[in-house]
């Protein structure tokens, strides 16, 4: 049978076992508990680093544009210059016909300047006709 000091220390065995089962119990749960808030991070971590790469993959889909929207300056460039030269040869064309236009219009004038003349030396002729037939009568 036991003896009483054995008694006591098998007491004294059971509540320090109890005690650390306590404690063990105690650290699982925080375990547990750690090990709970490690996945939802891991999860948060895995939803952030996807929104991230979808909109460091739309930044980078955004610089590849700009590539072709720094190639359109130049063409803007070129398409100017050959509706430039475009413009510049009708100005040119319309200046030619209001040139010639001008010449004939000069040459109409010149006649209608001549006509007038003649129209006026007439004139005087016949006002002068008219007065010698008036004093004859």
């Amino acid at each position: 049978m036991l003896t009483s000091a054995s008694t006591k220390v098998i007491e004294e065995s059971t509540k320090a076992t109890q005690a650390s089962n306590n404690k063990f119990f105690e650290h699982m749960d925080k375990v547990l508990l750690l090990q709970t808030e490690v996945k939802e991070f891991m999860a948060n971590f895995r939803t952030s680093s996807d929104k991230s790469t979808e909109f460091m993959n739309k930044v980078i889909k955004g610089f590849s544009s700009l590539k072709h929207e720094k190639k359109a300056p130049s063409k803007i460039q070129a398409d100017i210059k050959l509706d430039n030269v475009d413009l510049n040869s009708t100005i040119t064309t319309q200046l030619d016909i209001l040139k010639v236009h001008l010449a004939a219009e000069n040459k109409i004038m010149v006649v209608l300047a001549e006509q007038t003349q003649k129209a006026k030396a007439l004139t005087k002729k016949l006002k002068n006709a008219k007065s010698k037939v008036a004093r004859l009568q």
